[in-house]
């Protein structure tokens, strides 16, 4: 049988002596000595030759993907798992957002926060919405997936007893039922708490932007309440009275907030540490600024404190965003629907409308998004980094003009992040 080395090889040299390598599309690292390692090189166009030569060398690459049977065709490989994926029907994402409004003011909101919440009739056709497609399609499971806007805003109303409906409806279909909220966490209370039982409300993606003296000038109340404490102390609250609850700490920074971050660490007990997951994410507004900042320390501290704390994920996915996804809507408040939620809504034309029957009435927005996909050009198909990467935003290439490619294209960060993800397994698993 005759053998290649893959396109989607990544080799890194950490020292004299060591090579972490990997394969993109299998996404194990792993280490050889430069001794292995010129042997690959050498014999790239003669790869067999490595099976007699060291025979273990040859078969261990071979599990990995580094070796593949040269007749496997890896783009056509690549393209049919990317299109089974994003134009499967089994997963079915629903996200709402109640409202535009907010509690808060943060100035690197890109919302207008316009006044207006879900009216009764639009949550009639979301529910038929949802009725359709699990009557209609193969969907097997159903994430609800709360955004806004503050849609704690609208608890009662809206995220309670719509989430009660649509929970009741996938038990009776037998279809599993997810139920998570984006949220700056500081209307939770205990009574909140106790409803988050009720409708299985218990992943949370929760926002704090830096230690609490940094956190109280970003989100500010009139009566000077602390509004990091409170947050904090409902994060708490979660762990403690639901079950098995999922805690995304997303953690703000920028090149002021930066060195106060760690303090974050001693105002969370160390038995609560194990259940949060900390992401780290520069405010945009800075990145083109500060787009030295390193956060490798930062995040290195909080996993040694007790956090779970990647410092960056090559995920093991066929496409880039949920955005590109065909089961995937966001329905603003109003009815208006989108696909991406990192835009401004009032600013943004929609792609369709949901219908008082619950079908929606897609417009040309949409049907250039889903026209093609987003690996489907020359440069991502010719690309090294494809598995890790699968293109640009599917909203950025919407809105970019021709000859604007470069501008949207993430190859450098992809190449960044492989860089640090060998660079800590070498650390890890080798140095020490």
């Amino acid at each position: 049988m005759k053998y290649k080395l893959s396109k989607y090889n990544y080799f890194y040299q950490q020292d004299i002596d060591t090579y972490t390598c990997i394969n993109l599309i299998n996404k194990t690292i792993f280490a050889i000595d430069a001794e292995k390692y010129k042997l690959i090189q050498n014999y790239t166009d003669n790869i067999e030759v490595i099976s007699n030569i060291n025979p273990s060398l040859f078969s261990a690459l071979n599990k990995l993907g580094i070796i593949i049977e040269k007749d496997f065709n890896e783009i056509n490989f690549l393209i049919a798992e990317h299109r089974k994926t994003i134009y499967s029907t089994n997963n079915y994402r629903l996200t709402i957002m109640p409202t535009l409004e907010c509690n808060f003011k943060c100035w690197y909101c890109y919302e207008d926060r316009i006044a207006g919440r879900m009216t009764q009739e639009t949550m009639q056709s979301i529910f038929k919405h949802v009725k359709n497609i699990i009557e209609n399609y193969s969907v097997k499971n159903l994430q609800l997936d709360w955004f806004g806007g503050e849609p704690l805003i609208c608890f009662d109303d809206v995220v309670f007893n719509l989430s009660k409906k649509i929970k009741k409806f996938c038990i009776d279909k037998h279809i599993t039922f997810n139920n998570v909220i984006t949220t700056n966490g500081a209307l939770i209370n205990s009574d909140m708490v106790k409803k988050f039982k009720q409708i299985d409300l218990r992943s949370f993606q929760i926002t704090l932007d830096g230690n609490e003296k940094h956190h109280n000038r970003v989100k500010k109340v009139p009566n000077g309440e602390s509004m990091y404490r409170k947050t904090i102390n409902n994060i708490l609250e979660i762990i403690d009275q639901l079950s098995d609850p999922t805690i995304m700490l997303r953690i703000n920074y920028t090149e002021q907030n930066l060195q106060s971050i760690n303090e974050i660490i001693n105002d969370i007990p160390e038995n609560y540490r194990k259940k949060i997951e900390i992401t780290l994410q520069q405010v945009w507004q800075t990145e083109k600024v500060n787009d030295n900042i390193d956060i490798v320390p930062c995040n290195e501290k909080f996993s040694e404190s007790g956090f779970i704390a990647p410092l960056y994920k090559l995920e093991g996915k066929f496409y880039r965003c949920y955005a590109d996804l065909l089961s995937q809507v966001v329905i603003n408040y109003n009815g208006d629907i989108f696909k991406c939620t990192a835009r401004d809504f009032a600013h943004h034309e929609p792609e369709g409308k949901i219908q008082k029957d619950g079908s929606i009435k897609w417009n040309n927005v949409y049907f250039k998004r889903l026209s093609s996909t987003t690996v489907e050009n020359e440069i991502c198909l010719s690309c090294n980094f494809l598995p890790a990467c699968w293109g640009p935003c599917s909203q950025k290439v919407l809105e970019q003009k021709e000859g604007e490619f470069d501008q949207i294209c993430n190859k450098a960060g992809i190449e960044k992040t492989i860089k640090i993800l060998m660079t800590d397994f070498y650390k890890t698993n080798i140095l020490n």
